[in-house]
């Protein structure tokens, strides 16, 4: 076997079921992305609107057992902001699917109780709401009648406008690739403080093996522009994270563009040999003052969810801190082990949640 090389993120939960199994959760999107930008100078305009259905993003949460096994989801939850969301029995027709309303929250969500899937239907930005606001989904996987607890934590990216930076958001339509569902398409968009761009070109970077394949071009989507690509299991090994590279013109014409923007995103492919993942080692948790979290990333052998040892295999690993706003690198490691402390999250004033990525390659 020569070198393989694999890489992970913490943004997607993966369990160890007593079974001896491995559940993936993901995340499924109707290529919406999680984003909304509220203008002050516009009468406090809010864009997309997603008071509109053309314009609302859903998500709606995916189990994959490693081992083939059905998962059956049970005791689902979603939190907003960290207060549980109450369901009532008022529903909402969009896209041919009936949603049950919130009972609290305003009535910003709906959702369908069958399948989890969670639809924001009014919009969140306002003039006393400019910062980031957060979904997080829970429930009980339970496989051969045995459960275990699952997670997963959703930024929903909010801008106040009259900003002059550009912005850029990626989604994956599946974030989980499989033998079945060999492909998926990630769909990048750009804004201007809280203002679309049309014109713009993305080139998507595995951040393990390269460019794949050549820029393309944003054309006209509800709400906003986007540019579409399709990846394949060829193109990631194990858990890859891409990296979209945003351009005001096309680089492939022109060689000294610069892009004005990043955004990333991680797939899962279920079909590969080993995964990485992360485990945080440390007594916390949670980054506070004076108590930095330390994570350590480690390879499973997906066949029998057993963990692979590299003693002898000279491993090269590459673990980074990631600035989610502008992707790119607080801190790095070339061990299995990184720090993130409050140097990483504290910045300008402001407190900032962080990605942990690592990548590893080794010989056989």
């Amino acid at each position: 076997m020569g070198a393989m090389n694999f890489s992970a993120q913490g943004s997607i939960t993966v369990r160890r079921l007593r079974t001896g199994d491995v559940i993936n959760l993901s995340m499924n999107t109707n290529g919406i992305a999680l984003w909304q930008g509220y203008d002050p100078t516009g009468l406090g305009s809010v864009s997309p609107n997603w008071n509109t259905a053309a314009n609302q993003p859903t998500r709606t949460p995916v189990m994959r057992s490693a081992k083939g096994k059905t998962v059956v989801m049970d005791d689902a939850k979603w939190y907003y902001n960290d207060s549980l969301i109450a369901w009532g029995s008022t529903t909402y027709e969009a896209d041919s699917k009936t949603y049950y309303v919130s009972s609290n929250h305003n009535g910003a969500f709906a959702w369908i109780p069958t399948t989890g899937e969670i639809r924001i239907i009014k919009n969140l930005a306002s003039a006393t709401n400019t910062w980031n606001d957060e979904l997080r989904f829970e429930c009980k996987a339970v496989v051969d009648n045995v459960g275990y607890d699952m997670s997963q934590v959703l930024t929903i990216e909010i801008v106040k406008g009259g900003s002059s930076s550009y912005y850029a958001t990626l989604v994956a339509d599946s974030q989980l690739l499989t033998l079945d569902s060999p492909s998926t398409t990630v769909r990048g968009e750009l804004h201007l403080g809280a203002a679309d761009v049309q014109n713009f070109w993305i080139k998507v970077l595995n951040n393990e093996s390269g460019f794949i394949g050549n820029a393309v071009k944003a054309t006209s989507h509800s709400p906003f522009y986007q540019a579409t690509k399709s990846i394949t299991r060829a193109d990631i090994s194990g858990m890859a994270m891409l990296t979209a590279y945003f351009y005001l013109e096309d680089p492939g014409v022109n060689t000294n563009a610069q892009p004005v923007a990043k955004a990333s995103v991680k797939l899962t492919d279920a079909g590969d040999q080993f995964d990485v993942q992360l485990r945080i080692t440390s007594a916390n948790t949670e980054v506070s003052d004076g108590n930095p979290v330390t994570v350590q990333a480690y390879v499973v052998k997906m066949s029998d969810n057993s963990e692979y040892s590299l003693t002898g295999k000279n491993p090269t690993w590459s673990l980074k801190v990631m600035n989610v706003q502008n992707w790119t690198a607080l801190a790095s490691s070339s061990t299995d082990t990184i720090t993130v402390s409050t140097t990483h999250t504290d910045r300008n004033g402001e407190m900032y949640d962080v990605e942990v990525t690592a990548d590893v390659a080794w010989t056989e």
